[in-house]
């Protein structure tokens, strides 16, 4: 049999080989690293001081005179490099700075060196004298090609940019480098502007105030007929109801310390290496939003995937960032509140959005990131469809709709067909004359209710067609001029849909479909609510 050859079994060897020598020995953080390296720039800084001033023995004697000689005037600048070489490793602590910090500090010196070569009019054992040994690195060729004047515009360029090579800084860093290192110590705030909505405050705690309870009295319904029943109702004079029915927003969201939360976010994208100016805050009702404006030739996919340390730094969870903020050359970071505020309706109603709205129902949703309320026109969807898990809010979000709808019309323009199957969450309503029908619990006099909706769908659409209207607002444009009585609009509000489409749901499918696809132009919307949207 032939024997195996040697050549074979090299290659592994020379792997395993190769591995034991890339294994690290001393398993240190680059931070540590680069602290280390500091800490001893600046003990070399301190020990040549003393050599020179004679106070390291005579290992700093023989120090003093090898500096003296091969740096010439220049010794001085021997511990003034160790401290710019400390202060690059330090300020760059988590990144591999060597081989730019070294030769930053080597040119900074050679430079300075030159300086004293060139100057003055002697010869060149006057200039080494002057310069050192050093110096002829650079100061001698210079010299030589570009002469006197030239050298003096040269060698200080040098100087600069050895200084911007060795600490990693632009020339605006470099000139405000003590404002920015002040900034870095500790926990010392930003300068940033609080803003909630379009009013600047301060960044102090404020007194909460104790939540306003309302009681709310049960109506007692009486409903002994099963069919669909429409209420007689008389015009008479309405009048909107009163704001003071509402709360307001009487709690405050808890933040925080803003100015320490935007520091963090600041010193944290600037251990990685990413320079921001951090610019307003927005305080919202769950969350605030810190803008900041990153420096020239960032990548905004470099601040985007820094989401998990930017919220490990921050100790909140989840936090949205959002890059760019639109309309706006600002990168956005939504922090949630320690404690979120509840939004009062009054405060929406009392605004001149609501007041003096452009759409004409106008639907409060909310307010914004920066605080500002939000509305939505319902005649601009046409159809409303409310989806979430229980508790989350779809019953609240019904009533902020309907009293939207309360307190901008009145019976005469608006009708209303409230379907409650857990008979608890509508039926406050039912005394009010906006209601076409008392508020329907029982899923049977749902379907009859569907299929008035579609007749009375039907009857809109023929009135339309004989008056030469393309909807209800020109036909009722046209009612006006003649003194006749206008065509009211209809919303329908339906709380747990899955529940009726459990019961009735091909009946009730179809009627929903084709309200849905026709009833925009006649005035009759649909205010849907369900655990889970499916098409099944």
């Amino acid at each position: 049999m032939p024997k195996p050859k040697k050549k074979d079994i090299k290659p592994e060897k020379k792997l395993r080989k190769a591995t034991r020598d890339e294994t690290p020995k001393f398993d240190i953080a680059q931070e540590t690293k680069n602290s280390i390296l500091g800490i001893g720039a600046f003990i070399l800084a301190i020990l040549s001081i003393l050599s020179f001033t004679g106070s390291a023995g005579k290992a700093g004697d023989v120090f003093d005179v090898f500096a003296r000689s091969l740096f010439g005037w220049g010794f001085f600048i021997v511990p003034i490099a160790f401290i710019i070489l400390g202060m690059a490793f330090i300020k760059s602590i988590s990144r591999k700075i060597y081989n730019s910090a070294m030769f930053g500090t080597g040119l900074f010196v050679l430079s300075i060196l030159a300086i004293f070569f060139v100057f003055g009019d002697k010869g060149f054992d006057g200039r080494v004298t002057q310069g050192g040994y050093l110096g002829i690195i650079l100061g001698f060729p210079l010299v030589n090609l570009v002469g006197f004047t030239a050298s003096m515009i040269i060698l200080p360029s040098l100087m600069l940019i050895s200084l911007l090579v060795a600490l990693n800084v632009s020339i605006s860093g470099l000139i405000n480098r003590t404002q920015e290192d002040e900034d870095y110590k500790e926990d010392k705030p930003v300068d940033v502007v609080i803003k909630k909505g379009s009013q600047v405050v301060d960044d102090k705690p404020k007194q909460i105030l104790p939540k306003a309870t309302v009681i709310a009295k049960p109506v007692k319904v009486e409903m002994t007929d099963k069919e669909f029943v429409i209420k007689n109702l008389k015009p008479g004079k309405w009048g909107l109801p009163p704001l003071d029915l509402l709360n307001e927003d009487q709690e405050e969201a808890l933040t925080g310390d803003i100015s320490a939360s935007a520091n963090i976010i600041k010193r944290t994208l600037g251990n990685f290496g990413i320079d921001v100016e951090m610019g307003e805050v927005s305080v919202g009702p769950t969350v605030t939003q810190f803008t900041m404006r990153p420096a020239v030739g960032v990548k905004l996919s470099r601040i985007t995937t820094l989401g998990p340390d930017l919220s490990l730094a921050l100790a909140a969870h989840p936090i949205r960032i959002e890059a760019p903020i639109p309309g706006k050359s600002l990168v956005g970071i939504e922090v949630p509140n320690k404690k979120v505020a509840i939004v009062g309706l009054r405060n929406m109603f009392d605004g001149d959005q609501f007041k003096k709205s452009q759409y004409f129902f106008p639907l409060a949703l909310g307010r914004d990131v920066s605080g500002m309320p939000i509305f939505a026109g319902l005649e601009k969807m046409p159809h409303l469809l409310i989806a979430g898990a229980t508790g989350t809010g779809k019953s609240v979000g019904i009533n902020a709709v309907l009293l939207s709808l309360l307190y901008k019309h009145s019976p005469e323009v608006l009708k209303l067909i409230l379907v409650d199957p857990k008979r608890v969450e509508l039926t406050l309503y039912n005394d009010i004359p906006h209601l076409i029908t008392p508020v329907i619990t029982d899923n049977k006099k749902v379907l009859g209710a569907l299929k008035w909706a579609v007749t009375e769908m039907d009857r809109r659409y023929d009135a339309l067609s004989k008056s030469g209207s393309k909807d209800i607002f020109s036909y009722n444009a046209k009612m006006t001029d003649k003194s006749e009585p206008i065509m009211p609009f209809i919303v329908i509000v339906i709380d747990e849909l899955a529940d009726l489409m459990a019961s009735y749901g091909r009946d009730v499918e179809a009627a929903i479909v084709r309200l849905a696809q026709m009833s925009r132009a006649v005035g009759i919307h649909l205010v849907l609510s369900t655990q889970r949207p499916s098409v099944e």
